[in-house]
């Protein structure tokens, strides 16, 4: 695959994304489509924030069949929701998800910043569960479906 030349305003979002992750920058910069997928994967996000719980639901099923799937969902949601809490702590200069900024501001105001931590704490228990027991992943992110 050729290498792609990133102009500086994308390099800083690139950075950002790749969190301090060596491997996950030499995806993107081997194939840009990495981070569009990735921005594609944060905006469903936005949407699924949105969304009733039938259409939350019916995407769970979709991604709890598949055990990588699901830790990578759980993976961006703490992402998402740390950037909400970011956002309440008026630490807006830090979030990884600078290209949904506004759409992030705009959501935040659904949530306190104990519910945040609440949300991002049982995301962290249910990735840990997920990984490290044989337990319905479905179930569980159902259950967080219902907390977001």
């Amino acid at each position: 695959m050729e290498k792609t030349a990133f102009r500086e305003e994308q390099k800083d979002e690139i950075l950002k994304i790749v969190q301090g992750r060596p491997g996950v920058l030499v995806e993107i910069i081997n194939d840009s489509r990495k981070k569009d997928g990735y921005k594609l994967f944060m905006k469903n996000f936005l949407r699924l924030a949105g969304d009733d719980f039938n259409a939350r639901f019916e995407y769970v099923k979709k991604i709890s069949e598949n055990k990588d799937d699901s830790l990578k969902f759980l993976e961006g949601l703490s992402v998402f929701f740390r950037d909400l809490f970011l956002i309440k702590t008026e630490a807006k200069n830090l979030i990884v998800n600078s290209f949904i900024e506004k759409e992030l501001v705009e959501l935040s105001s659904r949530y306190s910043k104990d519910n945040i931590q609440k949300i991002i704490k049982l995301i962290n228990r249910f990735g840990d569960i997920i990984t490290n027991s044989n337990v319905n992943q479905r179930l569980c992110l159902e259950v967080l479906m219902l907390e977001i």
